[in-house]
């Protein structure tokens, strides 16, 4: 639940339980959204370890990942990235090179090495 629906819902609980409009509108204004200094909005998101394979949206904060919603999300600056893939770097790193990574197996290179190769 994102903060403006949470937000929303005690203001209509707060009506419901006879509280002025007033007083229930006031916690519409409670905890704002956070904002990302950028957001990529509507991307396919794949993530090998999670399992992670649809379509979200982003929240970076410098150059880390702050969030992953279905929801929308403020930022400073939006991408819209619909119909591209937002994945790892080292997952694409490691699906380009699985040809080479083979080989060196196939040739008694240690699991150890060639993890080494890869983050060299």
């Amino acid at each position: 639940m994102s903060p403006q629906q949470s937000c929303f819902t005690r203001a209509v609980t707060r009506v419901r339980e006879g509280a002025t409009l007033v007083s229930a509108l006031s916690f519409l204004a409670c905890t704002p959204a956070p904002t990302y200094d950028v957001v990529l909005a509507g991307g396919r998101v794949m993530d090998p370890a999670s399992g992670t394979d649809a379509t979200l949206h982003v929240g970076i904060i410098g150059d880390t990942i702050a969030a992953v919603s279905n929801d929308a999300l403020v930022g400073r600056d939006t991408v819209n990235v619909a119909g591209l893939v937002v994945a790892n770097t080292f997952a694409i790193l490691v699906a380009q090179r699985t040809r080479q990574l083979a080989l060196l197996r196939t040739v008694g290179a240690t699991q150890g090495q060639v993890f080494r190769t890869v983050l060299a």
